[in-house]
């Protein structure tokens, strides 16, 4: 197995548990402070659960497509959170978590005090940022970058 370092970096979510799945057995998986997995116990109430995994069944060619669509949520939740970051004064943040970590930091908060400081977050987060979303070029405009085009690299 590798170091957790290297597979807190390289491995996503569905890698993850298919590394670390026990038989029956619900893991919640977190990457922050370091990747581990929790157990979970579902107490059942009410009916079984259920749960479904569907195929659509859609051809996803990346050679074609991966341009325009492979892991575009990544760069839009990087976007976002510069965009945050730079709304909220703060350093530049490219993740939510070092956003998260960088308003904790701003807030002054004591260890017990993160729901209190989060909350501030979410309300400075609906009262800052437009319900319809952003464009690539308001973007650049707020945060005062200069749009470039950047070579699509294939490794």
């Amino acid at each position: 197995m590798l170091p957790t370092c290297i597979m807190e970096y390289y491995i996503s979510m569905d890698q993850s548990i298919s590394i670390m799945a026990e038989r029956d057995c619900p893991l919640m998986i977190h990457f922050y402070p370091q990747l581990h997995a929790t157990r979970l116990q579902i107490i059942p109430q009410g009916p079984p659960f259920v749960f479904i995994i569907a195929n659509t069944l859609v051809t996803a060619d990346k050679h074609v497509s991966a341009k325009l669509k492979y892991n575009l949520r990544v760069i839009e939740t990087r976007l976002g959170a510069i965009l945050l970051s730079h709304i909220l004064g703060l350093p530049v943040c490219d993740t939510y978590r070092k956003l998260q970590d960088e308003w904790m930091k701003k807030s002054h908060i004591m260890p017990n005090e993160e729901a209190i400081a989060l909350k501030d977050l979410l309300s400075q987060v609906e009262s800052h940022l437009k319900p319809i979303g952003y464009t690539l070029k308001g973007i650049s405009d707020i945060i005062g970058l200069v749009r470039i085009t950047v070579p699509f690299i294939l490794f």
